[in-house]
């Protein structure tokens, strides 16, 4: 009659994960969750023309962010949320990700050379949902590709003020009431 310990050996070696568990061949849970750091650039994106962001992975197919970013009319503050779906597990990694969130601060629209059509200062709050896709540069390093859109949740508070062009201005509520955006991130694990 065998040993338990002998049993036990022959059960850990026939398993698919063998003596050495890999997360990816037994689907363990991870240690902990990925914290990453991320400079993000995007044209009418939740942080702005530029920002930095903190992602929180508590699960691979569940990641956590908020931003601060900076753009035209000011400082930007971002949260949100995507449900990722990882395509692959071997070189670049991609990942399929689609997601949503809040973000706000003052707002200034620009038009070209010919100046603001309104007052920087107001500020506004948008709703997003976007798609990403993420691929990873090391074991470290990611880039992302993102691309969304916004609803703006409070366009009455979009106003004409002195010194604005008219023209343009007065359907500003109205063109950014719900408009696309795309940005760029590259995030480095903590």
């Amino acid at each position: 009659m065998p040993r338990p310990t002998a049993l036990l050996l022959a059960v850990l070696l026939s398993s698919p994960c063998g003596l050495v568990l890999s997360r990816t061949a037994c689907a363990l849970p991870p240690t902990g969750p990925d914290v990453a750091l991320e400079l993000r650039h995007g044209l009418g994106a939740p942080s702005g023309l530029m920002g930095l962001g903190l992602v929180v992975t508590p699960w691979r197919h569940l990641s956590l962010e908020g931003g601060l970013g900076y753009d035209l009319g000011g400082p930007r503050l971002a949260l949100g949320a995507r449900a990722r779906l990882p395509l692959a597990n071997r070189g670049v990694r991609p990942t399929l990700a689609l997601g949503g969130g809040l973000f706000g601060g003052p707002f200034s629209d620009v038009d070209g050379i010919e100046g603001p059509a309104s007052t920087s200062g107001v500020l506004l709050t948008w709703a997003n949902a976007e798609a990403s896709l993420e691929l990873s540069l090391g074991d470290r390093t990611r880039f992302r590709l993102l691309y969304g859109w916004r609803a703006l949740l409070n366009p009455d508070r979009v106003r004409c003020g002195e010194g604005a062009r008219t023209r343009g201005c007065s359907d500003l509520g109205e063109r950014e009431a719900f408009a696309p955006y795309v940005g760029v991130a590259l995030g480095y694990m903590l």
